[in-house]
């Protein structure tokens, strides 16, 4: 800051004393309001015409977002929590004390009290005939902003972002409103709200990594839960009928579009029921909440139109399979199974049918979840907690839930057989032992054993996430904007760490070998894909940009990391990698046959807006990011050649 200049905040602070200084108090403790913004809007928008004014006085308050003095007339825009309103100050009725809105600026919270009119161009606005200082905000708002577009600051500054920008203010109080109402369902159907622990002495219930915390007067590590599945059976194990709890998870996971490693979950489990009831209860919830917050079933998210009317879609996890890929299981040799599950780079817990079909399904199966869809009937290894298939004893009784492609909710038929429970156990402790990352717990759960060995009756248990049903319902693509406060890293935390190695990164473009094109065709796509690419992000590739001859001759390099030219087979491929390119994060861009036949930008955009996504031709993809997660996503397609 140059010398002399005073900072916003300093002059803030000027003005704050003296308003003091003049015997305001810029800070009162309290202030009695008549009506809301929104009661006002409401009452007269439609009552009184342009030009009319009422002798209806209320004393309103809000936020001042925007000020505009004209001498001896002054206009404000105030808002609350649900809309703006312009209120008006004239020095002919309010005197000397006119002269202290002088002290008041953009972002002050202010009291006033005046009579309804509307302006000559219809904008309803109030009067003012008293007004008073209720906080004089240190922070500039700046009336020339008029949305937040910075993402960093919009996580960060979560305050601001709702201050600023109405839209998000609107989605956060909306996933709210679903939590609530989700709340309002379960106590309808009579399900008791109970509380479990956040800190556990074992974790389980989900095969996640946890956070670890320290206790000082105990001197012993305990677990942030990573899952409360265990501690509500012990409570259905106390002889409760039915219970449900919204509640707080936490899994030392990475952070991208879906995940955030604090989330909040649905889970409830209800005695003498089973998977099937689950899903009618799940289905029932969702068209519940659906139709309370937004009056219809019917919405978008990530450009598909998605419908929650009952009944959803059911496929078993072998189904799925064959209609992804052909794959009849039931027909395929172990080496045909273990030899596909190789194909994707799948590293199986141990060589079982069981992993290979996970596997398999995870990869193929679940984007066939678009239009919401219970897919069932999973392979045993799945999980150690869920009660074996009635039918088939290489399954078990558990669902998932999907929508476009994302897991929504995971359910099961509950396993009551304490010997087998702690067998199950057992089998996790070895694989942790083993050195695999995420399991199903830290080892033997002793105490959630001992109430499994005193038994619980069959039991219907389930699990939704919220926060990915509000992305779906709110149409948000990324699980941060419907999070108030995002996990990240302090700002000036961020600016004195140590910074790591630079973590390499890798480009690969593929080419739809499937395409009808010459060979100059495609060499324009790839041309086209690296041009694409260098103006978005191929300055981050560079480490040195130039080198210097013996005779002091600059040459400018190339990017340090060559980009690798791959193959694939259809335009199908290529959507399919973009959708898994946006789950990891990764920057991509696309090619398609309209690019090629033309270079002008607005004949492109009609071609393509005169098509479905799913008609489109893509002649190449190039993918940029992490090198082990381009390498996982593009390992399987072969050189261009």
């Amino acid at each position: 800051m140059a010398q002399g200049k005073t900072s916003v905040r300093e002059e803030k602070i000027r003005k704050t004393e003296e308003l003091r200084g003049l015997g305001i108090n810029p800070y009162p403790n309290s202030y009695v309001l008549d009506w809301t913004l929104l009661d006002i809007k409401k009452k007269y928008d439609e009552k009184i015409s342009a030009h009319e004014e009422t002798q209806d006085f209320y004393r309103i308050g809000g936020r001042i977002i925007l000020k505009r003095d004209m001498g001896g007339l002054t206009f404000m825009t105030i808002q609350d929590e649900d809309i703006r309103l312009q209120i008006t100050f004239m020095k002919k009725n309010l005197g000397e004390k006119y002269k202290l809105l002088k002290y008041f600026d953009v972002g002050d919270i202010v009291g006033v009290y005046g009579n309804v009119f509307k302006t000559k161009l219809g904008e309803l606005s109030l009067n003012v005939q008293e007004f008073d200082m209720l906080c004089k905000s240190l922070s500039e708002l700046g009336e020339k902003y008029h949305s937040i577009q910075d993402i960093e600051i919009k996580y960060r500054n979560r305050s601001l972002d709702m201050i600023m920008n109405p839209e998000s203010k609107g989605i956060i109080k909306k996933r709210f409103l679903i939590t609530q109402k989700i709340r309002e369902f379960m106590i309808k159907e009579g399900i008791l709200e109970v509380e479990t622990p956040i800190t556990q002495i074992s974790y389980g219930g989900a095969a996640a990594e946890p956070f670890v915390t320290h206790h000082n007067d105990l001197d012993m590590d305990l677990y942030l839960r990573v899952s409360p599945e265990q501690s509500l059976k012990r409570v259905i194990a106390g002889d409760m009928r039915a219970v449900f709890e919204i509640n707080k998870n936490f899994r030392n996971e990475s952070i991208d579009r879906t995940h955030n490693p604090e989330f909040t979950m649905l889970e409830a489990y209800i005695a003498y029921k089973d998977y099937e009831y689950c899903m009618d209860l799940l289905e029932r919830l969702v068209e519940f909440v659906a139709l309370e917050v937004f009056g219809t079933l019917d919405f978008e998210f990530k450009g598909e139109k998605v419908s929650f009317a009952r009944p959803w879609r059911r496929l078993s996890v072998k189904e799925a399979l064959k209609l992804a890929k052909g794959f009849d299981v039931d027909k395929m040799s172990d080496e045909e199974l273990f030899s596909e599950a190789e194909k994707i780079g799948a590293e199986l817990p141990k060589k079982s049918r069981g992993y290979a079909l996970l596997a398999l399904f995870e990869e193929f199966g679940e984007p066939l979840g678009v239009q919401p869809t219970h897919f069932v009937d999973y392979p045993a290894e799945s999980t150690p907690l869920c009660k074996q298939h009635r039918k088939d004893s290489s399954l078990i009784e558990r669902f998932e839930s999907f929508v476009c492609g994302m897991e929504l909710a995971n359910a099961y038929s509950e396993l009551n057989d304490g010997k087998r429970q702690r067998e199950l156990f057992e089998e996790q402790l070895n694989f942790k032992e083993g050195g695999q990352e995420e399991t199903w717990g830290d080892g033997l759960d002793e105490d959630f054993l001992a109430a499994i060995d005193l038994g619980i009756p069959p039991t219907g248990g389930i699990g939704l996430g919220i926060d990915r049903l509000c992305m779906v319902l709110l149409n948000q693509d990324s699980i941060r904007d419907i999070i108030y406060f995002p996990t990240m890293k302090p700002k000036e935390k961020e600016e004195n760490i140590p910074q790591k190695k630079k973590e390499t990164m890798l480009a690969v473009a593929l080419v739809n070998k499937g395409a009808k094109m010459e060979l100059w065709q495609e060499l324009n796509t790839v041309a086209h894909l690296n041009a694409a690419f260098g103006a978005r992000e191929g300055r981050k590739l560079f480490t040195q940009d130039l080198v210097s001859t013996k005779d002091k001759e600059d040459i400018r390099l190339n990017i340090q990391h060559a980009i690798m030219l791959k193959e694939v087979a259809s335009s199908d491929m290529i959507r399919e990698l973009v959708v898994q390119a946006k789950e990891k994060n990764l920057e991509f861009a696309q090619f398609t046959r309209e690019m090629l036949e033309t270079s002008d930008d607005k004949k492109v955009a009609k071609g393509t807006l005169e098509k479905l996504y799913k008609e489109i031709e893509f002649l190449g993809v190039l993918i940029y990011g992490k090198k082990k997660d381009v390498e996982a996503l593009t390992k399987e397609f072969p050189l261009y050649a």
